[in-house]
Protein backbone atom coordinates (compact mmCIF):
# COMPACT_ATOMS: atom_id res chain seq x y z
CA UNK A 1 0.00 0.00 0.00
CA UNK A 2 2.78 2.54 0.90
CA UNK A 3 4.45 2.07 -3.03
CA UNK A 4 1.11 3.82 -4.06
CA UNK A 5 2.63 7.15 -2.35
CA UNK A 6 6.16 7.13 -3.45
CA UNK A 7 7.47 10.03 -5.25
CA UNK A 8 4.48 12.11 -3.79
CA UNK A 9 3.91 14.78 -1.63
CA UNK A 10 2.01 12.39 0.79
CA UNK A 11 5.07 10.03 1.07
CA UNK A 12 7.72 10.80 3.92
CA UNK A 13 10.51 8.88 2.77
CA UNK A 14 11.07 10.70 -0.61
CA UNK A 15 12.20 14.45 -1.07
CA UNK A 16 8.73 16.52 -1.66
CA UNK A 17 10.56 18.27 -4.60
CA UNK A 18 13.47 17.59 -7.26
CA UNK A 19 17.00 18.21 -5.89
CA UNK A 20 19.96 19.45 -6.85
CA UNK A 21 22.26 19.94 -9.57
CA UNK A 22 19.83 22.51 -11.13
CA UNK A 23 20.38 24.27 -14.70
CA UNK A 24 20.10 27.27 -16.20
CA UNK A 25 19.51 28.42 -19.45
CA UNK A 26 18.68 32.20 -21.08
CA UNK A 27 18.78 33.65 -18.21
CA UNK A 28 18.69 37.40 -18.55
CA UNK A 29 19.97 39.50 -15.39
CA UNK A 30 20.15 43.34 -14.71
CA UNK A 31 23.40 43.71 -12.37
CA UNK A 32 24.31 47.10 -10.66
CA UNK A 33 27.60 46.91 -8.25
CA UNK A 34 28.12 50.10 -6.20
CA UNK A 35 30.24 50.70 -3.13
CA UNK A 36 28.57 51.33 0.12
CA UNK A 37 29.14 51.90 3.77
CA UNK A 38 31.47 49.55 5.66
CA UNK A 39 29.39 49.55 8.81
CA UNK A 40 26.48 48.83 6.72
CA UNK A 41 28.59 45.68 4.83
CA UNK A 42 29.74 44.36 8.56
CA UNK A 43 26.17 44.38 9.99
CA UNK A 44 24.84 42.47 7.13
CA UNK A 45 27.80 39.83 6.80
CA UNK A 46 27.97 37.60 10.15
CA UNK A 47 31.35 36.43 11.62
CA UNK A 48 33.45 34.05 10.75
CA UNK A 49 33.11 35.93 6.73
CA UNK A 50 35.48 38.60 5.90
CA UNK A 51 33.99 41.12 4.35
CA UNK A 52 35.42 42.97 0.94
CA UNK A 53 38.05 45.52 2.15
CA UNK A 54 36.43 47.97 -0.83
CA UNK A 55 32.92 47.86 0.27
CA UNK A 56 31.36 46.53 -2.95
CA UNK A 57 27.68 45.11 -2.74
CA UNK A 58 25.63 44.05 -6.07
CA UNK A 59 22.83 44.11 -6.44
CA UNK A 60 20.90 42.15 -9.39
CA UNK A 61 17.41 41.08 -10.63
CA UNK A 62 17.30 38.34 -13.50
CA UNK A 63 14.50 36.06 -14.90
CA UNK A 64 15.41 32.62 -14.41
CA UNK A 65 14.73 29.42 -16.31
CA UNK A 66 15.70 26.50 -15.20
CA UNK A 67 15.55 23.54 -17.94
CA UNK A 68 16.83 20.80 -15.61
CA UNK A 69 15.41 18.84 -13.81
CA UNK A 70 12.32 20.51 -13.98
CA UNK A 71 11.22 23.52 -15.83
CA UNK A 72 10.29 26.64 -14.12
CA UNK A 73 10.38 30.01 -15.06
CA UNK A 74 10.98 33.04 -12.53
CA UNK A 75 11.83 36.18 -11.43
CA UNK A 76 14.90 36.57 -8.98
CA UNK A 77 16.50 39.57 -7.07
CA UNK A 78 19.26 39.22 -4.51
CA UNK A 79 21.99 41.13 -2.33
CA UNK A 80 25.94 40.42 -3.13
CA UNK A 81 28.37 41.35 -0.91
CA UNK A 82 31.80 39.79 -1.71
CA UNK A 83 33.32 37.96 1.29
CA UNK A 84 35.54 35.15 2.28
CA UNK A 85 36.38 32.80 4.16
CA UNK A 86 39.87 31.66 4.94
CA UNK A 87 40.94 30.61 1.67
CA UNK A 88 37.42 30.44 0.25
CA UNK A 89 36.16 33.50 -1.85
CA UNK A 90 33.10 34.55 -2.70
CA UNK A 91 30.10 36.75 -1.35
CA UNK A 92 27.48 36.30 1.37
CA UNK A 93 23.65 37.08 0.64
CA UNK A 94 21.56 38.81 3.42
CA UNK A 95 18.80 38.50 1.16
CA UNK A 96 16.70 37.26 -2.17
CA UNK A 97 13.47 38.09 -3.71
CA UNK A 98 11.27 35.79 -5.94
CA UNK A 99 7.87 36.06 -7.61
CA UNK A 100 7.14 32.44 -7.56
CA UNK A 101 6.91 30.08 -4.23
CA UNK A 102 8.68 26.21 -5.64
CA UNK A 103 12.13 27.87 -6.32
CA UNK A 104 11.82 29.59 -2.61
CA UNK A 105 11.04 26.33 -0.96
CA UNK A 106 14.05 24.35 -2.67
CA UNK A 107 16.56 27.34 -2.22
CA UNK A 108 15.52 28.11 1.76
CA UNK A 109 15.49 24.21 2.26
CA UNK A 110 18.07 22.94 0.64
CA UNK A 111 20.28 25.67 0.34
CA UNK A 112 19.74 28.42 3.43
CA UNK A 113 18.56 30.96 0.34
CA UNK A 114 16.97 33.66 2.78
CA UNK A 115 14.11 33.85 -0.12
CA UNK A 116 11.13 35.90 0.28
CA UNK A 117 8.43 36.44 -2.25
CA UNK A 118 7.77 39.81 -3.99
CA UNK A 119 6.50 41.64 -7.40
CA UNK A 120 9.63 42.01 -9.70
CA UNK A 121 9.48 42.83 -13.33
CA UNK A 122 12.33 43.72 -16.17
CA UNK A 123 11.71 45.09 -19.62
CA UNK A 124 14.44 45.49 -22.25
CA UNK A 125 13.48 48.69 -24.11
CA UNK A 126 15.11 50.64 -26.84
CA UNK A 127 19.10 50.35 -25.32
CA UNK A 128 17.23 50.45 -22.01
CA UNK A 129 16.83 48.23 -19.31
CA UNK A 130 14.61 48.77 -16.33
CA UNK A 131 14.13 46.11 -13.69
CA UNK A 132 11.70 46.25 -10.14
CA UNK A 133 11.48 44.40 -7.49
CA UNK A 134 7.94 45.86 -5.36
CA UNK A 135 7.19 44.41 -1.59
CA UNK A 136 3.67 45.32 0.30
CA UNK A 137 3.15 48.38 -2.51
CA UNK A 138 6.44 49.51 -1.82
CA UNK A 139 9.70 50.38 -4.51
CA UNK A 140 12.37 48.13 -2.53
CA UNK A 141 14.45 48.36 -5.83
CA UNK A 142 14.36 50.25 -8.87
CA UNK A 143 16.94 49.54 -10.99
CA UNK A 144 18.14 51.21 -15.00
CA UNK A 145 20.69 50.53 -17.61
CA UNK A 146 21.37 51.87 -20.42
CA UNK A 147 23.13 49.44 -22.40
CA UNK A 148 26.49 50.25 -24.72
CA UNK A 149 27.78 47.83 -27.25
CA UNK A 150 28.67 44.17 -26.18
CA UNK A 151 32.34 43.16 -25.24
CA UNK A 152 33.22 39.48 -24.76
CA UNK A 153 31.04 37.32 -22.99
CA UNK A 154 33.13 36.29 -18.83
CA UNK A 155 31.31 35.17 -16.06
CA UNK A 156 30.00 37.33 -13.26
CA UNK A 157 29.01 34.59 -10.44
CA UNK A 158 31.11 33.58 -7.86
CA UNK A 159 31.90 30.43 -7.03
CA UNK A 160 30.67 30.18 -3.62
CA UNK A 161 27.77 31.16 -2.31
CA UNK A 162 27.69 32.16 1.27
CA UNK A 163 24.24 31.56 3.14
CA UNK A 164 22.65 31.56 6.61
CA UNK A 165 20.75 28.39 6.82
CA UNK A 166 18.79 28.59 10.05
CA UNK A 167 15.78 26.74 11.49
CA UNK A 168 14.05 27.90 14.53
CA UNK A 169 13.43 25.12 16.67
CA UNK A 170 9.93 23.72 17.44
CA UNK A 171 10.08 24.34 21.29
CA UNK A 172 10.17 28.07 20.68
CA UNK A 173 12.54 30.77 22.52
CA UNK A 174 15.75 31.93 20.46
CA UNK A 175 16.32 27.90 19.84
CA UNK A 176 17.39 26.80 16.62
CA UNK A 177 17.59 23.41 15.08
CA UNK A 178 19.80 24.53 12.29
CA UNK A 179 22.40 27.67 12.13
CA UNK A 180 24.58 26.72 9.82
CA UNK A 181 27.23 29.27 7.17
CA UNK A 182 26.60 26.91 4.17
CA UNK A 183 27.78 26.80 0.62
CA UNK A 184 25.94 27.05 -2.85
CA UNK A 185 28.14 25.98 -5.48
CA UNK A 186 27.51 27.68 -9.25
CA UNK A 187 29.41 26.44 -12.06
CA UNK A 188 29.76 26.09 -15.78
CA UNK A 189 28.93 29.62 -16.02
CA UNK A 190 28.57 30.50 -19.61
CA UNK A 191 27.33 33.95 -21.32
CA UNK A 192 26.53 34.71 -25.29
CA UNK A 193 25.74 38.46 -24.68
CA UNK A 194 26.84 40.97 -22.21
CA UNK A 195 26.49 44.56 -22.44
CA UNK A 196 27.75 47.16 -19.71
CA UNK A 197 26.46 50.52 -19.71
CA UNK A 198 25.50 53.33 -17.47
CA UNK A 199 23.59 52.70 -14.37
CA UNK A 200 21.30 54.12 -11.81
CA UNK A 201 19.77 52.58 -8.81
CA UNK A 202 16.88 53.43 -5.92
CA UNK A 203 16.78 51.40 -3.01
CA UNK A 204 13.45 51.35 -0.55
CA UNK A 205 12.08 50.12 2.40
CA UNK A 206 9.42 48.56 4.75
CA UNK A 207 9.21 47.68 8.02
CA UNK A 208 11.06 43.86 7.07
CA UNK A 209 12.86 45.00 4.38
CA UNK A 210 15.21 48.24 5.16
CA UNK A 211 17.23 48.25 1.66
CA UNK A 212 16.70 51.87 2.12
CA UNK A 213 19.24 52.12 4.74
CA UNK A 214 21.92 51.09 2.64
CA UNK A 215 23.67 53.64 1.05
CA UNK A 216 24.71 53.91 -2.22
CA UNK A 217 27.78 56.14 -2.48
CA UNK A 218 29.09 55.52 -6.05
CA UNK A 219 28.52 53.26 -8.48
CA UNK A 220 31.13 50.83 -9.98
CA UNK A 221 29.46 49.10 -13.14
CA UNK A 222 26.26 47.82 -14.56
CA UNK A 223 25.69 45.20 -16.81
CA UNK A 224 23.31 43.22 -18.47
CA UNK A 225 23.83 39.70 -19.89
CA UNK A 226 22.40 36.78 -20.90
CA UNK A 227 23.60 33.03 -19.98
CA UNK A 228 23.04 30.30 -18.19
CA UNK A 229 25.25 27.88 -14.90
CA UNK A 230 24.47 24.99 -13.18
CA UNK A 231 23.53 25.25 -9.18
CA UNK A 232 24.67 22.49 -7.77
CA UNK A 233 25.10 20.96 -3.89
CA UNK A 234 27.61 22.95 -0.99
CA UNK A 235 28.73 22.17 1.73
CA UNK A 236 28.60 23.58 5.82
CA UNK A 237 31.75 25.55 6.38
CA UNK A 238 30.87 26.73 9.61
CA UNK A 239 28.26 24.93 12.54
CA UNK A 240 27.17 27.98 14.83
CA UNK A 241 25.62 25.26 17.31
CA UNK A 242 28.59 22.87 17.36
CA UNK A 243 30.49 25.86 17.90
CA UNK A 244 28.38 26.65 20.90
Amino acid sequence: MANQFDETHLSCTTPPYVMPPFTYENNRTLAITFKTSADVLRALVPEPLVVNADSLMTIYVGELNAVHPKQINYYEAGVMIPASYGSDKGCYMPVLYLDKILPITIGREVFGYPKFQADLSMEVKDGVVHASVMSEGTSLIDATLHVGAPIPPRAFSPRSTFLMKAVPSVTGGSMYDVKQLTTAVLRDEQNTDVRPGKATIRLGSTEFDPLGRIPVLEIVSGVYYIGGFALDYGRVVYDYLAKE
